[in-house]
């Protein structure tokens, strides 16, 4: 009963969050959670029908707890052409190009793309998600997960990866295109989002990959981890090839003049942290480095990937928020402001910047 009322409060908190993106995500991560467990080796029938009870409890308690925002939603939405997108719902799929920017930080979205390129993966656009780094260092973490994790987690994590990653795909492939025309996808604007779902299973496999490393290994298992050390130091060799051919300027998917220092040096940074998680993967199956090699192991994944997260994340200088027009102090007592996003960006705004604004937009 307690797993149920939490369950009905987590799910009511997200209903009346409004977010009809990522009540359709949840949905899928939970119906593909109970499917993997109900399937017919998954316990018991009686613990298939305590899952089935709570799951009941908490979807009732939840929709009766969000009604106030979920009933007027309905009522409504039936009339908005946010359900009869149809095509239009394609716009900012995730081209096939983008996937390198899961392994080598803004590699495509952050550069300017040469002007055929960038209409083709962009469709013309700015990039709606300019982050989708996942970490080079985390690969063989996430590779022992699938293989090694233990739990539901690495089986919802292997079913799940490859499904949001179709759907992240969107117009690239031929199956979202129809689903785009069914409920709930149809409700969902831009594909690019389903890429939040997919970072969440990445993340879960790469906690399943840790703790497999921290125990230990039949002799068997040791001797198979060799294939995932060879794939993962193969990747590792791709990306340092990319990024010499890009330094002397094939393939030339940057626009004629743009600068291509920083997306070599990202790739060089990728495929390094890359062949050093996986250097520490090889001396973990062969245990000749201790049992440090997992803490290890984490450490580099959080150095991979904090400054990329300082990056997504950023935070302004605390003289950006107090700034405060010197006309506003003359307007008359009780005039109220509207504001809206600047056209130009806030450095331009405000002359001179705040102390420490020393980021180029």
């Amino acid at each position: 009963r307690g797993r149920g009322l939490a369950l009905g409060g987590v799910l009511a908190l997200q209903l009346l969050a409004g977010s009809a993106d990522m009540v359709v995500m949840t949905a899928l991560l939970c119906g593909l959670r109970l499917a993997l467990a109900l399937r017919g080796d998954a316990g018991s029938s009686g613990a298939r029908a305590s899952l089935m009870a709570t799951l009941a409890v908490g979807a009732a308690l939840g929709a009766a707890l969000a009604a106030v925002q979920w009933l007027p939603t309905l009522a409504l939405v039936g009339a908005t052409a946010r359900v009869r997108l149809g095509a239009a719902n394609l716009f900012w799929s995730l081209h096939p190009l983008s996937l390198l920017d899961f392994l080598a930080s803004a590699a495509v979205a952050g550069p300017d793309l040469a002007e055929d390129i960038g209409s083709v993966v962009f469709d013309s656009r700015e990039p709606f998600l300019p982050y989708l780094y996942l970490g080079a260092s985390t690969v063989p973490l996430v590779a022992l997960g699938l293989w090694r994790g233990a739990g539901p987690g690495r089986l919802l994590a292997a079913a799940g990866l490859p499904l949001f990653l179709v759907l992240a795909l969107g117009r690239h492939t031929p199956l979202y295109p129809l689903l785009s025309e069914l409920p709930p996808f149809s409700m969902l604007r831009y594909p690019v989002k389903y890429v939040g779902p997919l970072a969440l299973l990445w993340a879960i496999a790469a906690g399943l990959g840790l703790d497999a490393a921290c125990r230990r290994w039949p002799a068997g298992a040791q001797r198979r981890v060799r294939w995932v050390v060879a794939a993962c130091g193969l990747l590792a060799g791709l990306g340092a090839a990319l990024a010499g051919s890009l330094a002397s300027g094939w393939p030339g998917w940057l626009a004629p003049g743009a600068v291509q220092q920083p997306v070599v040096a990202t790739l060089v940074h990728s495929a390094v942290a890359l062949a050093v998680a996986t250097v520490l993967l090889a001396l973990l199956a062969s245990r000749s480095g201790g049992s440090a090699l997992p803490a290890a192991m984490a450490c580099l994944a959080l150095a991979d990937l904090t400054p990329v997260a300082r990056e997504a994340l950023f935070l302004a200088p605390r003289a950006l928020a107090a700034y405060r027009p010197a006309w506003v102090a003359r307007q008359p007592p009780g005039t109220r402001f509207y504001s809206r996003p600047p056209m130009r960006a806030p450095k331009e705004l405000l002359q001179p910047p705040p102390s420490g604004w020393s980021r180029n937009w």
